[in-house]
């Protein structure tokens, strides 16, 4: 469950009253009226009831209101599980507007994010020229290119021109530095062109594919469901480090 903080005028208090008992939710409580006739009211919303929540809530209040989403740790007394809700649980549990947040924060270029792609790949580039696949995995879940192209793929399906520039940014931004610093590595360190794990990343094929794409749905998984031990996973299924570390 999640408590979502509703600041609006006072004259929108029966509305959102009413568009939380249509929802099956709980409103429970209601601050008084400051100087400017604004008041604070919370309500504890369900899993499977959030997004329709916010949807009528955001169809209802202008652009002088806000909505806050905040996690609760715990609700006591507990509301004992209704049979009836159990395929719902099961689903998605994350709004549009939650995962949006989340995912923008991985498409954002600054320091760290270079730091980030320089030291992964140092890593992987010592675990190609080594034949370390141990060293090669540990590089692939450091690289942060998974977060942008996620971002652009979220960018793609809403629609959001603005993300996907800046996931592309982003992305090619990472892409360039781990290709210039695995040509100075290539320079400057004898390179073993008997690495297995450096002629691997030379081949590409129909289950490359296949394992993108299945890589792809496991993540979109992950970000609804908020299971995110599974992005380990996803990101050493489908790293571009290597092959791009590979390339310099």
């Amino acid at each position: 469950m999640k408590l979502i903080e509703v600041i609006t005028d006072a004259q929108n208090l029966k509305p959102v009253t009413s568009i939380a008992e249509q929802h099956d939710s709980e409103v429970n409580w209601v601050g008084s009226a400051d100087e400017q006739g604004r008041q604070l009211i919370r309500i504890l919303v369900s899993d499977e009831n959030r997004q329709s929540v916010l949807d009528a809530l955001q169809g209802l209040l202008g652009e002088t209101s806000k909505i806050l989403v905040l996690s609760l740790e715990a609700v006591l007394p507990r509301k004992e599980p209704d049979p009836s809700d159990t395929e719902a649980n099961e689903a998605v549990t994350t709004t549009r507007e939650e995962l949006y947040s989340e995912i923008e924060k991985n498409a954002r270029l600054d320091s760290t994010y270079l730091l980030l792609v320089f030291l992964s790949t140092v890593v992987v580039a010592i675990g190609l020229i080594e034949d370390n696949v141990a060293v090669v995995i540990g590089a692939m879940v450091i690289a942060p290119l998974l977060g942008p192209n996620i971002a652009l793929a979220l960018g793609a399906a809403l629609g959001d021109m603005p993300l996907m520039w800046k996931a592309i940014k982003t992305t090619l931004a990472g892409l360039a530095t781990a290709l210039l610093f695995s040509i100075l590595i290539g320079i400057f360190w004898p390179l073993n062109a008997s690495s297995q794990e450096l002629m691997a990343r030379t081949d590409v094929g129909l289950d490359s594919v296949v394992l993108a794409l299945a890589s792809g749905a496991a993540a979109v998984i992950s970000l609804t469901t908020g299971l995110a031990s599974v992005l380990v996973g996803v990101m050493v299924a489908v790293a571009l480090l290597p092959p791009t570390a590979t390339l310099g």
